[in-house]
């Protein structure tokens, strides 16, 4: 180099590194608290603990207890929307609700296929159709 250099500002400075080395070890403990905390989101709780979430992931994916803390959180979540779809659906006033449970729960009774059209007054129509009845139109 030449010149003046005061125009290489890192000239002569230490910086402190800033590698995966030189960090401290996060702890399966640590990752747990994270994990909790960020109620099982692991981009939130890679940020949490200055981590990228590729990195994270994989800390959580070499650990068992980890990997059913995230699928146990991840189950409750699913659970509570299950519930809370279920509510809707009881109440009759949500049709999308309605159809979203005959199309899931209903397929064991023969609940196969949704159709929905607006009308002109902007009425909502569903019509849902059942494998008996599929079967006869063909007959």
């Amino acid at each position: 180099m030449s010149g003046d250099p005061s125009q290489y500002p890192l000239v002569g400075e230490v910086l402190p590194a800033h590698d995966m080395y030189n960090q401290p070890r996060i702890t399966a403990g640590q990752i747990w608290d994270a994990l909790v905390e960020a109620d099982g989101n692991v981009a939130a709780a890679a940020r949490s603990l200055d981590l990228s979430r590729t990195k994270l992931q994989e800390r959580i994916d070499r650990s068992p207890d980890l990997i059913n803390l995230l699928s146990d959180m991840r189950e409750e979540v699913v659970d509570i929307a299950e519930t809370n779809q279920m509510r809707r659906a009881k109440s009759g006033a949500d049709p999308n609700a309605e159809r979203f449970v005959l199309q899931t729960l209903g397929k064991r009774r023969g609940w196969n296929t949704a159709t929905g059209s607006m009308g002109a007054n902007g009425d909502i129509t569903v019509t849902i159709t059942t494998f008996a009845e599929i079967e006869g139109e063909g007959q």
